[in-house]
This record gives structure tokens, sequence and C-alpha cells, in this order.
């Protein structure tokens, strides 16, 4: 019996099972060993194909009882790498009955060790960028034919992603960037993309660099709404590895850890999220300079406690930010840069941007910022709330190198908390904080901060600010030094930022204490004081306004020195900034716009109560002289009250001083410096100065020391619109000049004549010496006012003297420096008597001075009188002047004598006719007659004098007589003392410049000299 014969005895319900066998065991065959063979290189040609790229597949295996496919050994490779993706298996668990419910329904899908690798390419372009842009047309195409078809669910009862790998790498920079995340796990249970299911799920991850990510919740991808927890763990030292020359740091040390729980809904037209709980730190972190690895950020702990995020209530809470020791360096260059300003700004590596790019990028980012600032009016604000700030032992370091030498400012935040800000609102928000400055610096800040009104009040205290700490910004500007000082604050500071002009107004004292300053170019002190405080300070801006209730100056000290060079220390005291042309000209140009800028804005007001001086000093010292000159002002205390800007104001100067420790000083007046037409109206009264402080002025200017001598002095300034109107009352008592000085400044005048015209008898000089000047003249220089002035007085004196000496005595005594005698007389008459009594009264009163006389005569007025008198004398005939009158005896007398003489005279001169007299026509009358006569008598005293010689020695007796007639008047009628008078050799005037032919009279003059 054949098989077929059996096979037909059998019942039909075996034959049934045998032909179920029989399709079994086919159904298997085909599915375990054909269908791996036809689909293993279908999976390869389609995906090598689609890709681009080679595919290769280990083994495939097919289960076709569970309909699941486990796929082994499967890559893609890579146009840039040996593969683009691979797996060691992939298992996939199908469930056959939900298809029929158009379900796509998963027992498992299991895949392990997956690797990807993600490249950006050198040109910035992805490995895979071109398999999405080839796909993503023929994607979109059959999404538009099934867009009407009703959708499939997707479910799968177990995912497992097992150890899968990514390798990053960035060949788009100067050294490639590789990175690797393993051990990426994830698990899904129950997933389904069916409306209203929660999906389980966990991931986990790892990188090669230690960063770790495990992230479980639940989701729902109809609506799309996820929920759960995520902790994320990283160094980031990962940031700095990355960018590399793209940022100007290393972050060396550091890690990052964020726990947080999440809450996602994008079901509504709103998508709404919501982040509870976030916890945030970094701790030790440090960041360095790439330049020169030094430590620039460091922090022990930044945390962040979120307490929400709503979306829906558009609403933030943050419990706290919190921040302990941390360390930052800011550095400021040459060009006065801060390093920090470009540290964080990522670099642009091989791009030049031309000057049109920028301009285009610069109005399209405004254009941008307009749009963004549109579209921020028009949508909601958030709420924002920090319930507290904090940080604590903070530590910056400034290292200014933009002054020399580098100036290093450290700066301790012991603690800073600002609690209850809300930045969108106006509630209070307080703010507290002590900061360190340097070594002995304390700041205490407190305050409240109104955000949305950007409105700031501060209570700043300070205590023990080191103005040495300081001292290479001075460095740069001014030739001095500080030697010691400190800074102490009391101050409230409202600051209103709303206005388009930001509103500043300070309230409160300063102080600044045990200040010494010397000037480096001489290396002496300069300015100095015990205590300077600003009492009840109020400053507001932009009003400019200044109100002090008091200055008060303890122990204040001013040195002012003239410098060789007669230059001050004061003005050697700031430096020149040397400048090219081009600099000036932007120098100038800046200038001009500051000018209008400036004209524009309100002037700046001040008022100030009082200042108070006590125990000043101020030292005053002139190397221009040899010796040097020194003298002080000391003890010097009062006050100036009332000082304004106000141009109608007026401030009252009330202080009291000693020079040299001894001489009072008083200055007292009104002043007005602060306004724009300044005003001064000042009373100085200096009494008795030791007048050898000076010998170093009379030694240079005058050629005298200064042996004694005691200087009072009432100084009057005033000064109004600019003009300056200064008298000063000077009395000089026993002013006693010493030894000659050699000085090649020193004057011609005779310095003691004029003293000694000065000088009264108590040895006191009084006078007055008015002062005027323009303070707008560009040559404007009080000290050539002054000199000038007293230069004036003392030639004046010296070429006037008898001027001076007359305006000590009353009446009309401008002619006090002759005398006036008529021909051939020594008689003094009463008009010459009065003016020597007049001179007499002032050499009394100088008895430092006396006169010189010299006697004269001269040939051209005295010839005539002495010959007449001469003749008059050897004809017995009493003594007459050629005016006087004869009797008829005395003039036949003189006839006679006359025809004697004119008898010799014809012998002695033979061709000479004489005159007839006896023929005299008979037929005269006698009125002719008279005539005649009188005729010949004048012809005949004509010719007498004529012939009567007077000798020199006759001359020079005349003379004599004069001289002696004025020194008997001084001495014996008006008193002056012998050593007062002296007389002098006299003389015979030849040229005759003193003679009055006319009034026949001779002008004798006296010489005024001093001891």
């Amino acid at each position: 019996m054949t098989f077929g014969q059996k096979f037909s005895l059998l019942n039909k319900r075996i034959k049934a099972i045998i032909y179920s066998g029989i399709v079994v065991f086919l159904y298997a065959i085909s599915g375990f060993f054909i269908l791996p063979l036809i689909v293993k290189p279908l999976i390869i040609d389609t995906v090598t194909e689609k890709l681009e790229r080679q595919a290769q597949l280990d083994v495939i295996e097919f289960n076709p009882f569970t309909l699941s496919i486990t796929l082994k050994g499967f890559s893609i490779s890579g146009k840039h790498t040996d593969k683009l993706l691979d797996f060691d298996l992939l298992t996939v668990n199908l469930q056959a009955f939900p298809l029929l419910q158009k379900t796509i329904s998963f027992d498992e899908i299991i895949i392990n060790k997956p690797e990807v690798s993600v490249i950006i390419l050198a040109n910035g372009e992805f490995n895979f960028q071109d398999i999405i842009l080839k796909n993503t047309a023929l994607d979109s195409e059959v999404d538009s034919e099934n867009t009407n078809e009703a959708a499939w669910i997707l479910s799968i009862d177990k995912f497992r992603h097992n150890e899968g790998i990514i390798n990053f790498s960035d060949q788009n920079r100067e050294t490639a960037y590789h990175h690797t995340i393993k051990e990426i796990n994830v698990a899904l249970d129950n997933f389904s993309t069916k409306a209203g299911d929660n999906n389980m799920h966990l991931v986990k991850a790892k990188t090669s660099q230690g960063t770790e990510l495990n992230w479980h919740g639940k989701f729902s991808l109809s609506p799309l709404k996820s929920s759960g927890d995520i902790s994320f763990v990283s160094p980031l030292k990962i940031v700095s590895d990355y960018l590399q020359q793209r940022i100007l740091f290393n972050i060396t040390e550091g890690s990052l850890k964020v726990n947080s729980h999440y809450d996602f809904n994008f079901a509504g037209e709103q998508p709404q999220f919501i982040i509870n709980n976030l916890m945030a730190s970094i701790s030790a972190l440090e960041i360095r300079s790439r330049d020169d690895n030094k430590k620039i950020i460091t922090s022990d702990e930044l945390s962040v406690d979120l307490e929400q995020l709503s979306s829906s209530d558009k609403k933030i809470v943050i419990n706290s930010i919190s921040n302990t020791g941390s360390f930052i360096a800011v550095n400021r260059n040459k060009l006065s840069q801060f390093d920090i300003e470009k540290l964080f700004i990522l670099q642009q590596l091989n791009q030049s941007v031309s000057t049109d790019e920028t301009e285009v990028s610069t109005e399209s980012s405004t254009e941008k910022d307009e749009a963004v600032k549109h579209k921020d009016n028009k949508r909601e604000n958030w709420d924002l709330e920090i319930k507290a700030i904090s940080t604590s032992n903070n530590n910056i370091v400034i290292n200014d190198s933009s002054v020399s030498p580098i100036a290093i400012h450290d700066v301790t935040i012991k603690s800073l908390t600002i609690e209850h800000l809300k930045p969108f609102t106006d509630e209070l928000a307080l703010l507290s904080s002590t900061i360190g400055l340097n070594t002995q610096g304390i700041i205490n800040l407190k305050g409240t901060i109104k955000p949305e009104s950007k409105q700031l009040s501060l209570a700043l205290d300070t205590e023990q600010i080191s103005l040495k700490d300081f001292q290479p910004y001075i460095n740069s500007v001014a030739n001095m030094k500080i030697l010691n000082g400190e800074l102490a604050t009391n101050l409230m500071i409202d600051i209103d930022a709303a206005k388009v002009t930001p509103l500043l107004n300070i309230k409160g004292d300063i102080k600044v204490s045990s200040l010494n300053v010397i000037e480096t170019t001489l290396n002496e002190e300069f300015l100095s004081w015990e205590n300077l405080t600003l009492n009840d300070m109020q400053f507001s801006y932009p009003a400019q306004r200044l109100n002090l209730s008091a200055i008060n100056i303890n122990e204040p000290f001013l040195r002012l020195v003239i410098n060789e060079g007669s230059t001050t220390n004061i003005q050697q005291l700031m430096k020149v900034e040397q400048a090219d042309a081009s600099d000036s000209e932007t120098k100038n140009s800046k200038s001009e716009v500051n000018n209008e800028v400036s004209s524009a804005e309100q002037s700046f007001t001040a008022d100030i109560n009082e200042i108070n001086i006590t125990n000043g000093k101020l030292d005053f010292s002139d190397s221009s002289l040899t010796p040097k000159f020194s003298a002080g002002i000391y003890s010097l205390n009062g006050d100036i009250t009332g000082l304004s800007s106000n141009e109608d104001s007026r401030a009252k100067i009330d202080l009291k001083g000693k020079v040299d420790k001894y001489a009072p000083v008083i200055i007292k007046g009104s002043v007005n410096p602060l306004s724009h037409d300044a005003f001064t109206d000042i009373d100085m009264l200096f009494n008795g100065i030791e007048l050898t402080t000076f010998t170093p002025y009379s030694g240079k200017f005058a050629g005298y020391a200064i042996d004694k001598g005691k200087l009072s002095l009432g100084l009057n300034y005033k000064l109004s619109n600019n003009k300056l109107v200064a008298e000063n009352n000077v009395t000089l008592d026993q002013l006693t000049l010493g030894e000659v000085v050699n000085s090649e400044e020193a004057t011609s005048l005779p310095i003691k004549f004029a003293l000694s015209l000065l000088k009264d008898s108590d040895g006191v000089i009084e006078f007055n010496l008015p002062i005027r000047g323009d303070i707008d003249n560009p040559d404007f220089k009080y000290s050539s006012l002054v000199w000038g002035a007293l230069g004036n007085l003392i030639t004046g004196i010296i070429s006037s003297p008898f001027k001076a000496l007359a305006s000590l005595v009353e009446g009309d005594n401008d002619n006090l420096d002759h005398v006036i005698f008529t021909a051939n007389s020594f008689e003094l008459n009463e008009a010459e008597q009065g003016k020597l009594n007049s001179l007499a009264k002032a050499l009394l009163q100088r008895p430092s001075l006396y006169i010189e006389i010299r006697g004269l005569s001269s040939n051209l007025i005295d010839h005539d009188e002495m010959a007449y008198a001469k003749i008059l004398k050897q004809l017995q005939i009493a003594p007459k002047t050629l005016s006087g009158v004869l009797s008829e005896d005395e003039k036949t007398s003189l006839v006679t004598y006359y025809h004697s003489l004119n008898k010799q005279t014809a012998q002695e001169n033979p061709k000479e006719e004489p005159s007839n007299q006896v023929d005299v026509a008979p037929t005269l009358t006698k009125e002719d007659q008279e005539l005649a006569k009188e005729k010949l008598f004048n012809e005949a005293i004509k010719f007498m004098l004529a012939e009567t010689p007077i000798t020199d020695a006759e001359y020079l007796m005349l003379a004599k007589q004069r001289a002696l007639q004025i020194q008997k008047h001084l001495i014996e009628t008006a008193q002056v003392p012998t050593v007062n008078v002296f007389l002098l050799d006299s003389s015979i005037e030849i040229e005759n410049k003193l003679a009055n032919i006319e009034k026949s009279e001779i002008t004798l003059p006296l010489s005024l000299k001093a001891k």
C-alpha cells in the first residue's frame, strides 16, 4: 500500500491535522528561513538606495509565530566616517490582530547598543543633512495624499533602548571637537498614541566627560502633554572644550546640577507649561583666562531655587538665588577697556565685516529692536518674584593698568541680600549689603528698590576708605601724592531712572580725616587737615543744586611756594597733557560741542551756610629769592557764612590768626566767589609783622637787608564786574635797612632817601597804596600791580622829594626846593622866609633828612648892581640899587666921575672923539636941556658899569652870603638842628640857567638828602 493509499484511509480529522501541520511547517520554513533570505538583501538595497550610503546587515531573523523580527549587526556607512549608524540587535514583536482596528501594536521593541555618528562638517553642514533634504519632499507628498485617511494608533507594550551611543564631532573649527554620549537607556511601558493615554518613560544617559541625565515621567501624544522629573549633572568644562577659540576663557573646574519637576500641556490654543521645585546649582567653579591661564572667576556654590514657573499664570516664583565664596578678577587695560566686557562674547573667527555690512547690520538690528519693543508693548508682562537674593564672602579684584603704577582694588562683598524683589511691579524690594574695600574700608548699604518705577532709595555709610588707594589715578593728572587720608560718608541717595533725564538726590554728611598730601616736584607737604566735614549736604540733579549746612575744617594746612622760575607750586600741581595737532583739533571740536551743551544745561547753584575754620595754617615761601623767603599764618580761626551762587548774595568772612605765630591778623568782609559775577569786599588787618622776615624781598628788589622794623597793613579789596579796586594802608614802624645786598634785580632808586622822606619823627612810615586792575585782561597779574603801585609811589617821592615833604605842612608849599634872591642881595624877603619856615616844619617831622645849600651868584644878574654899589661906595654915596632915587648932587658926582673916566679912556683910545659938552646949542628949551641932561646921566651910568670890573672873589662872596643867610634863618629862626643843615662850596652861575633877567632874580636851589 502506497503512502497515498494509506493517507486516504485516514479520517478527516486526522487529515485536517496533517494538512494544518504541513501548512504550519511550510509557514515556519518560509518565515524562519526563506523570508530572511528575501528581506535581507531587500533591506540592504533599499536603505543603500534611499540614503545613498552603504548598508550592511549580518543577520535577520523572523519568527512567524510571534511576528517578531530581529536584526543583528546592522550598520550604515557614512560618507565621511566608517559608519553613520549601527546597532547590535533590534527586536520588533508585532501584534497582528490590532491591525484590523488600525492599530499598530508591538509587544516589545528592543534595540541594543545603537551607535549614531553626528558630524558637523568643515563647511558647517551635518553629515546627514543631504538625507533629510532628499526625503523631505517625498514625505510631504505622501502626507498630502493620506491627509483624509483616518489616523492609525501606535502601541508599544515594552520599548527598551539599551546602551545607546552618540558620537558627536564638530570639524567646523580649528581643532576638531569630539564628544561621546554613551549609556543612553530609554524605557517605555504601555506606550500608545491613543488620545488620553499616559505613557510612562525613563531616560538615562551619560557622556564620556561625565554628564549624566535622568528623566522619568509620563506623557501623552494626543493631546501632547508631559510631566515628570529631570535630574541633570554635568561638568562645565565641556562648554569651553566645545567653544574653543570662540571664547577667551577656559572652564577648568565646575559642576552643574539641575533637579526639577515639570508639566507641559500643548492641548489648548496656547501651550502651557509649569516647572516646579527646580533646584539648580553650580559648584566648585573655576574659569581661567585662555591667554595667561590666570584665574578670572571662581565660586564655591551658586544655586537657584525655583518654586514655580507657570505659563498659564504668567508667573515665576524664585525662592532664592544664592552665591557663596566667589572670586572675580577684573582687568582694565591701558586703553581703559575692561577684559570682562568681551570675555563672554563669542568671537567671530576668520571673518571680516565691512563698513557697509556693519551699517546694514546696525539698521536691521535697530528695526528688529523696534519690532521687539512694539511686540513687548502688546504682550502682557510676566509676574516675576524673587523672594531672596543672597551672596556672601565674595571677592572682586580689579587690576587697572590704565594708570601707573597699576591700581589694585580688592572688593570683598561680605554680604548682599535683596528681599521680595518683583521686577515688574512697584512693590518695595529690600536691599542690604556690607562690602569691604581693600584692607580697611567698609561700605554699608541699606535701602529699597521700586523696580517698575526704576527708583532706588539707598542709605550709604562708609568708613575708613583709604584715599591712598586712589593714588595711581592722581599720578596721571597731578604732581601730588596722598600720604594719608580716610573718607567716611553717611548719605541717603535717591535715584529715579524712569525719567528721560534721571533724577538724583543725595543727602547726608561726608568726612575726610587725617589728610596729608605732598607736592612731588618739591617733595614737600602741600595740603593737610585733621578733619574736613560736609554737614547736611543736599545735592540734586539735573537741577544741579548743592546745599550745605556747614563745612568744618579742623587744623587745615596749605603750603604756597614760588619756585626759582617764579612759578607757584599750585601752577605746577597739574600735569600738562601732551597732544599732537590732530588731538588738539579733536579736543577743540569736542570743547565747542561741550560748550554748546553746557550752555544749554541749567547752571549749577550752591548755598553753603557756613564754613568753620579751626586752627588753620598757611605757609608761604619764595624760592626765587636768596636767601629763601618764608612766612606763615598760624592759628587761623573763624568762619565764612552765607556763601551762595546767588548773584545778590554776600558771604560774610570773619577770620583771625597770627602771622609768624605772634603778629595778629584779622580778615573781615563779604564775598560771592560762586556767582558768575564774582564779588569781593574784604578788609584785612595785619599788626606788628616782623619786617626782618621780608629781607629776601628787600635784598632782591631794594638791594638792602632789613635790620629791624614791624609792618602793619590795613587792606581793603573790592572786586565787582571783574574790576579790582584795592586800598592798602601800610604802616612801617622803625624800619631800618641793613647791609647792602648784591642783586641784579635791585632798583637803582635811592631807597634810603625815599624811606627817610616817608619816616616821621617817631620812626613810623605811613602811606596808602591804591591798586586798580581789570582781571579780564589776559595780562592781569596781581603781583605786578602791587609792585607797580609801590614803584610809582617811590618814583614819585624821589622825583619830587620837596613836594612830598611839603605834603606834611599846611599851605601852598610847592616851591620849597629853592630860595629866590634879587640882584646883589642876600636878604630874604617875607615870602622866602615863609617858605623856609614851612621847610623847617617838614624837616622837624623827618629828622633823618637834611638840607644842602650851595650859594650862587650870577655875572648876568648881579654884575650891574655890584658895580653900581662899588661906584657909590667909592664916591661915598649911600648904597642904593640902580632903581633907587638920587639927589642932584649925587647925580652931578656920578657925571663928574664919568667924565674923569671918559678922559682916561680917550687918552688910551685917541681915535675916539670925546663928546663936546660945551657946544650945546643955545637955542634948546629948558625941557630939551633936561632930556639931554638925563640922557647924559644914563650914558654915564652905562659907561661906568661897563668900566667897573667885578672879580670872581666878589661874586663868590655874594654867593656865600646868600647861603649863610638861608642857614641862619633855618637854624636860628626856624630852629632846625644844625645837623640837618649843611653848606656846600659856593659857586658862580656861569650858564645862567637859574637867572631871571626880567625880574633881576637868581634862584638858589636846595638839595634834600637822607642821613
